[in-house]
This record gives C-alpha cells, structure tokens and sequence, in this order.
C-alpha cells in the first residue's frame, strides 16, 4: 500500500493511519532484529545504530499528526505524516518525516490558524529556496498509544465554524497531561515559539520572557531541530557551519535538580541517546574539565572557598587580563619550581617506598626553589609514571600503597604545576595588582594577597580559580612564547546555556569559545529579573560581552504556566513589587481557572505551621487536588522547626512529605516537599506555598524581591502566601480580596 499520494479525506484519514501505524511497527521491528547483530566495522555500525534508533523511536512515538500540501515541483497532492521520533529520512519512503522539516512549520501556522476560527484553505510553504503560496490539504490529530491508533480527528475546509472550536482537543490533552519535568510542545507551539525554534544555525541566540512563558522548553526544541537541519542535505545550512549532533551539543544547567528536567523533554524529542554527560550542572562540568588538567585529592590539590570578598575581586578580571599578562610576563621557570617541589613532596615520599631508582627526582626535593626546566619535569615524570605502573604490575602486595599513586596523576602533575604557578603570578602581577587597586581599598587588596599566598601554601584553588585555569589552557595554547602546550578542550558545535542570569560572565565567554562561534551556535536562556541574589551573575546582557545581533535576542510573552486565578494574583504582585516584565494572558488558559490564592497573616510560627498542614490536608482530600505536585517554600530560619514539628505532624496526617533541596526536588510528584528558595528555580508545580515572608521581605532589598517572585512564580493551579505579622507588600489594599477582606 502507497501513504501520502493524495490529500486524506474524513472516511479515508482513520483507515489510512492504522494502515502506516502497522506498516512502521513492521519496518521497525525488523530494524530492532538488524541492531542485535555484532557489527565491527565502524561506519556500518553507525549506520547500523542509527538506523536502529529511529525505529525504536517510531515505535515509540508513532505520528502525531498530517498535512496535506502541494509538491512544489508537478504539483500533486500529498498527505505528510509528522513523527517527533528523530527518524531523519528513514521513513521518507512512507511519507514520515520529523516535526523539524519545513512540513512541521506548515503544520504549526495552520494549526494557528485553526485556533483563531477558520481552516486556512492556502498558505505560503515549500522548501527553503521555494517557499510559494499554494493550497492547503487538511489537518489531522492523531492519538497513538501502546502502538494503537485511539483517536484521529479531521480538519479541513469544510469543517463548520462551530466544530473547530474543538480543534486539537487531541493535542490538548496530551499537553496537559501530568508528568515530572519538561515536555514536548510540538503540537501546541505557538508562532513565536516556533520562530525561535526554527532561528539561526549560527552565532549567538538569546531567549529570554518571563517565568512560564516556555524559554527552556523552546532552546530544548531548538536541540533537534538543529541536529535535523544540519543532517538534512537540502536544507540551506551556511558552508562554514559546524555540524550539530547530539555528541557535539552541551546543555549547561545552574541547579543539579533541572538535569532530569531537561533530559526528559530531549528525550520526548527523540533524543533517546543524548549523551547524558553533555545534560550538566555547569560546576559539574568545570570541575570535570579541570580534571583533565590538574590533580585533586589528598596531597595534591584541593576545591576551597575561603573568602567572597577575594572571591568578588578575582572576578573583576577577565580573559583580556590573562591575555596581556602572558604577552608581558617574564620567565615563569622560578615559580613553577617551587611550585613543582611543593607538590612533588607529597608523592616523593610514597614513591621512594616502591621504586629503587629516584636519584633524579630525590635530588629535586632537595634543590629546593632552584630553576627546574618544564621539559626535565615531564620527562621525570613520565619516568616515575612507568616504575608505579610496573610496580603494580609485578608487586601485587604494594596494591594498597599504589592506589595512592596513579601513574596517570604523576604525569598531569607538571602540567598541573605550570598552570596554577601561571595563575599565581598573573595575581601578583603589576597588571592585576593595578586593576584591584583601582577598585578595593588597602585593606581589602592586602586581604586578596594574604589569601592567595595561603592558597599557594596549602595547594587550594578556589572557584573563580577554576575559571581562569581553563581560560590559561585556552590562552597559552595559542601563545608562541609559552613553553607549556595543553591539550585544547572540548569543542562543541551547539552550546544552551539554561538560567544565563546567574552565571559569571567569563563563564558564558568561555562556553561561547568553545561552541566555536561564530561557525558554530549557542542558545542561552535567561531572565534577569529572577536572578535571585546579588552575588555574582549578569546584570545585563551587554555585560556578558557577546557579539550578538539584535534580531537574535529574542523575547516570549505569552505564560502557558499559571491558572487564571494565579496569573491575575501575580499580575498585582508585579506591579506592586515594580517588576518590568509584562505579563501576557495565553488564548487558553492550560491550567485552567485554579483556585483563589490566600494571603494570610499569623501571631507565631506554630499558628502558621499548623494552618498550613490544615490546608494541605484539604487539598490532599479533594479529588480536583489530591494528585497535584505541591511544595513549600521556606527561609532557612524554617528548616529547622520543619523537620523537627512540621513534616512528622503531616507523615500522621497521612500528608506523606519531607524536606529535600537539590535535586531531590523532584519526587515532589509523590510527596509535598519543604525546601529552600534556592531549590525551586526552574521547576513548576500545581499548589505552591511560601512562608515566613517576614524574614524574607523585610529587608525590601532588590534580591529579596526577585527571591519572592521566583517562588511565586513556579505555582500553576493555586498560591498560599504567609507571614506573622510583617509588614510587606501584601498588606497593601489590592491584595485585601487574598487577605480575606471584604
């Protein structure tokens, strides 16, 4: 049987797709049979691989929905079937392709369309290069689930005005359907989500909106349909381009609990095997460079934050800084043999117990601070890295004493020697000592030296440390004079940066390096508005120094998050708190009516408590309410009597919750979690209640403010605000119908 060689017609739509639903679970199947061989040669086992991913895929997902178009070529009439599984061209032949082709951008604008009243009988589309107005077929939703088609709905033409207020219900169902962690909106994209998705293959591309109105879900978007432009040999993708693939996309997270967040919607996406270590909380991934580099555990090097003051003014320096002082600095040998010394007496000593010959490297101790070459270092090295690995080899009874020396550890330790003296000198040098003059006073600019030379002493490097270690193995690959050469980092053709706000601007410079722009392209995701503390992150986009056109700074407006009671509750707040983003009501409100927040006002801490166990008690007993996510917000001055009064009253209530932060957050499908406002950023959930706002708003400091918002923002059905007896922005008359003021 042939899909898709004419336009499907109401009577034809439901058989047809049972039909192809049938004919992929048999060509799949057989893909799955082929993927059990043992295929050795590599490019036929790629083949092979992906081959057997895309059928798995379309096993799994099956189609969501098809267009009828004209061929811009004869003219004929076809019917298009669209999959999210990532199936590239594989089932071209039945008329299935990815939700990234153009065909899926057809669908959207009618779908569109649809939604605003009438079914548009033509539309301009066709491939890149020609795109021309040309009739449109009609539109059908499909629901497949346990490879069963349940459900087709038809649209066309000629459906009544009256019927298409239905449309999509199928869609919409699947939206709203409750799950943990983003997901796909491929069937409910709106046009300015669909836009950006579908942005530029190159540079520098900012997303920006809101809470709610679906930034991080539409750069995860953006992951596929890169992947599937570059692959696709028709498309217009630039010459100089670098080619995205799953391997060479990184996406960057601020908070350890948005990781499975994110996974899950990459792999509704179709990104089954998205390399899991490229989802990574952004300190995971310097800290896993860096070790790359330079050594760390005992009697080597260590991860200490000593000071923020010192921490704030290593800050102040940039990349550029790093740059001059490698052009103007003097011969390092001096430095790095200290440092070579200083570090080698820790193993010197395990070592001498195991190897015989270490005359060269005993005399070495010894020398003290004399000048050491670099080349007689590593070549010293590479000598003791060999004895430990014959050690280990022929002396199994020494295995406890080996285990303290890697051979691989005793080779970094040269290198790692040379880049931390590097970073030592480039503080103490007339290039960072003028720059911190300008901006610390005496005492605190004393306070920054002492604190780096006990850092030296002590082998510690701090986590600003860190970032300038990378940039330095950046810089002094490329710089002629340098005696040391590391090997570069890893280079990607795809960056997203999720939650930008927080992030230090030499971080984004150096994530931008490393997603090779301008060849190469990088999504970041933020909102400066709900950068929730004054330490450190972006104060403005400018401030990251990025070359990034205006057309590709790009804003959402419309919250596809918040209930219509929660919306109009934090629309007052907006104002009130003087919060500049706009708030943009959705043509159809995916949480639906809500309930009314409360803003209530209590005498002790044990009156709150207690009436908010109440109120959770009663959400948990109706029906509407008794499966809902929930989580409560608390300043830290709360943790404790959570844990001791709180949680064990609700565990009796039959209530089941606990405190968790972090990443743990999100089991709060199961259980009503407590945690910290640091813990909630970039999650969402149906009922959100903050307390003790008395310790948070009093101070009406900036960061405070922000705090508030984020935590109020993550509610979708209903809101519970409280306080004992504080004076804030809640007390004002608009909010007096929440107080429960008539």
């Amino acid at each position: 049987m042939s899909f898709g060689e004419d336009w499907l017609t109401r009577n034809s739509a439901e058989a047809d797709g049972k039909a192809l639903l049938k004919e992929l679970s048999t060509r799949a199947e057989a893909d799955r049979a082929i993927g059990e061989f043992d295929v050795s040669h590599g490019h036929v086992a790629h083949a092979v691989q992906m081959s057997r991913r895309a059928g798995v895929g379309v096993l799994r997902e099956g189609f969501f929905s098809s267009v009828g178009i004209v061929n811009e070529v004869d003219g004929t009439r076809e019917t298009w079937y669209l999959t999210q599984a990532l199936v590239g061209a594989k089932f071209a032949d039945l008329n299935v392709i990815p939700w990234t082709n153009w065909i899926g951008d057809v669908y959207t604008r009618a779908r569109n369309a649809i939604r605003e009243g009438s079914v548009p009988s033509e539309l301009e589309y066709g491939p890149p290069a020609k795109k021309a107005v040309r009739p449109l077929g009609p539109i059908v939703e499909y629901l497949i689930r346990e490879r069963q088609l349940r459900r087709c709905d038809f649209f066309s033409t000629e459906t009544p005005a009256a019927d298409l207020l239905e449309f999509a219900e199928v869609a919409d169902v699947v939206a709203e359907e409750p799950d943990y962690g983003l997901k796909s909106i491929v069937r409910t994209l709106d046009l300015a989500q669909n836009d950006q998705i579908r942005g530029p293959l190159q540079g520098v591309f900012i997303l920006t909106g809101g809470p709610g109105v679906g930034k991080t879900t539409v750069a995860l978007h953006r992951v596929p349909y890169l992947i599937d432009a570059h692959a696709d040999p028709q498309f217009p993708v630039p010459k100089d381009a670098r080619p995205v693939t799953a391997e060479s996309t990184l996406v960057v997270v601020w908070k350890k609990h948005l990781v499975p967040y994110l996974m899950r919607c990459l792999e509704q996406l179709g990104l089954v095997s998205f390399p899991q270590e490229n989802v990574t909380l952004v300190d995971d991934w310097v800290s896993r460079n860096l070790r790359s580099y330079i050594p760390f555990g005992q009697g080597t090097y260590t991860i200490l934050y000593e000071n923020e003051r010192v921490e704030r003014a290593k800050l102040l320096f940039s990349e550029a800084d790093i740059s001059s002082f490698l052009e103007t600095s003097s011969d390092l040998s001096t430095s790095f043999a200290s440092e070579f010394t200083s570090v080698f007496e820790g193993i010197i000593a395990t070592y001498n117990s195991l190897a015989k010959e270490t005359g060269l490297l005993r005399a070495l101790a010894e020398r003290g601070h004399e000048t050491v070459s670099y080349r007689e270092s590593v070549q010293e090295a590479g000598r003791m890295a060999r004895n430990l690995e014959d050690a280990k080899a022929n002396a199994p009874v020494s295995e406890i004493r080996l285990n303290r020396l890697n051979a691989n550890t005793v080779r970094m330790f040269p290198l790692a020697a040379y880049l931390t003296a590097f970073l030592h000198e480039f503080y103490a040098s007339s290039i960072a000592q003028r720059k911190l003059a300008a901006k610390l006073s005496a005492a605190d600019l004393q306070r920054f030296n002492e604190t780096v030379a006990r850092q030296v002493v002590n082998r510690a490097i701090s986590p600003a440390d860190r970032y300038f270690l990378l940039w330095s193995i950046e810089l002094l690959r490329g710089a002629g004079v340098a005696p040391v050469k590391p090997e570069p980092l890893t280079r990607y053709s795809h960056v997203m940066i999720d939650e930008a706000q927080y992030y230090e601007p030499i971080v984004l410079r150096l994530l931008s390096r490393l997603a090779q722009i301008p060849t190469g392209t990088m999504t970041i995701v933020g909102d400066l508005e709900q950068r929730i503390t004054h330490r450190g992150g972006l104060i403005s986009w400018e401030s990251a120094r990025l070359s990034v056109p205006q057309e590709n700074v790009n804003r959402l407006e419309v919250n596809y998050r918040w209930s219509e009671n929660v919306f109009e509750f934090l629309e007052l707040f907006r104002r009130a708190a003087s919060i500049a983003e706009p708030l943009t009501r959705p043509r159809k409100w995916f949480s639906g009516h809500g309930l009314r927040p409360e803003v209530r006002t209590f005498e002790s801490e044990e009156e709150e408590w207690g009436v908010v166990a109440e109120r959770l008690c009663q959400l948990r007993s109706d029906k509407l309410s008794s499966t809902w996510t929930t989580v409560v917000v608390v300043p830290d001055g709360y943790r404790s009597s959570a844990e001791r009064t709180f949680i064990p009253n609700l565990n009796a209530y039959a209530v089941p919750a606990r405190w968790a932060t972090g990443e743990d957050v999100k089991e709060s499908v199961h259980q009503v979690v407590v945690t910290d406002f640091d813990s909630i950023v970039g999650l969402e959930f149906n009922a959100v209640f903050v307390l003790g706002l008395h310790q948070v708003l009093f101070r009406h400091e900036r960061d405070a403010i922000q705090a508030v918002w984020v935590a109020l923002t993550r509610a979708r059905q209903f809101l519970f605000v409280s306080r004992i007896n504080g004076d804030s922005i809640f007390d004002r008359l608009e909010f007096a119908e929440y107080r429960g003021e008539h």
